[in-house]
């Protein structure tokens, strides 16, 4: 089924490719001047811009949008594909009276400002997906303190050290998630202490209790820490 998927836009293309010169050999014939075929090789851009927005959609998603207007890439593509079919079906009519010189340099100004749209979405794109994964990285840590502590919770057996690591789980919960290199040495240490306290949770009430104190009061700290940073 992934297969088939995959070939559409191939398929869908080619399809489009062969129905058009069909059309427009089977009406216009092949005796023609460079007004015409320079229309020609513009409107064969104009069909692979296309299809290279199908298969970027499928590799990258719907989110490519451009940073100037926000429109989508397949959406320039369409305007694209729209404004060369006009412009060369003018261009092909007026063959007999046009050169090769109007023709391309309108048509290469229109693919130019494409051009220069589609590479705007992708940029775009990849500037998005860089910042996620920044942001991903950046709040990875608190995340991470959160699961280990509710997973204390779920080992502890005394009471009050489920108590106390419940606690510790919301306060975890509350802290500013994001995270920067100042903060590293402190988010270290507790996670040092985090470290002893899965050693020690379900056989050393008084000492997993202590370290979670330790880790409260550093968590505490790291919070007023990201107050200064910011």
């Amino acid at each position: 089924m992934e297969n088939k998927k995959s070939t559409l836009p191939l398929a869908a293309f080619i399809i489009g490719l062969v129905t058009y010169n069909a059309a427009l050999f089977v009406i216009a014939g092949f005796s023609h001047g460079a007004a015409f075929y320079t229309s020609y090789v513009f409107m064969l851009l104009a069909f692979a811009s296309i299809i290279f927005a199908a298969v970027m959609m499928k590799k990258r998603g719907m989110g490519m949008k451009d940073i100037l207007l926000g429109y989508p890439l397949i959406k320039h593509c369409t305007i694209y594909f729209i404004a060369e079919l006009i412009v060369s079906v003018i261009f092909m009519l007026l063959d007999a009276k046009v050169g090769f010189a109007a023709p391309f340099a309108v048509q290469l100004i229109m693919l130019c400002v494409h051009l220069m749209f589609a590479l705007s979405c992708l940029i775009a794109r990849d500037k998005i997906e860089e910042m996620r994964t920044q942001v991903n990285d950046s709040t990875l840590f608190i995340s991470m303190l959160k699961v280990d502590a509710d997973a204390l919770v779920l080992r502890a057996k005394e009471r009050e050290v489920k108590e106390a690591y419940k606690k510790l789980s919301e306060e975890i919960r509350f802290s500013d998630p994001v995270s920067s290199s100042p903060l590293f040495p402190t988010e270290q240490e507790i996670s040092a202490k985090m470290a002893a306290a899965r050693e020690c949770i379900a056989t050393d009430a008084d000492k997993a209790l202590a370290l979670c104190a330790d880790m409260s009061a550093l968590l505490k700290i790291r919070n007023e820490m990201c107050k200064t940073v910011k």
